[in-house]
């Protein structure tokens, strides 16, 4: 998977549900609220489908996450449009579920 204007952009079904992210107003790191950061990261949605009809919203995952070896938590943003309900998920490394086990590791 390749980065679009420097994000992993995810698309899924419909999102009817929203709890857990937060207005990006709510993120402590200022760079996440710039317009440079916010043009760039709304560029990367509308080349993926988005027609930039909702809020963008965000929320900080832990390391176990990401396929980068890290120990920080890190913010994932999401969008979902109004007509249809289709979301994305961009986030400026790629998600990884390989870290996490289901069950008990042998």
């Amino acid at each position: 998977m390749e980065p679009i204007n420097g994000f992993f952009v995810y698309s899924y079904g419909h999102n009817d549900g929203v709890k857990g992210w937060s207005p990006l107003e709510c993120f402590e790191d200022a760079k996440y609220r710039s317009p440079e950061f916010l043009e760039k990261l709304t560029s990367a949605l509308k080349l993926c489908g988005w027609e930039a009809d909702g809020a963008l919203e965000g929320m900080m995952l832990p390391p176990l996450f990401s396929s980068e070896p890290d120990t920080q938590w890190f913010p994932v943003f999401h969008a979902r449009q109004k007509s249809d309900g289709s979301s994305w998920i961009a986030c400026e490394r790629p998600l990884s579920f390989e870290n996490l086990w289901i069950g008990k590791p042998v």
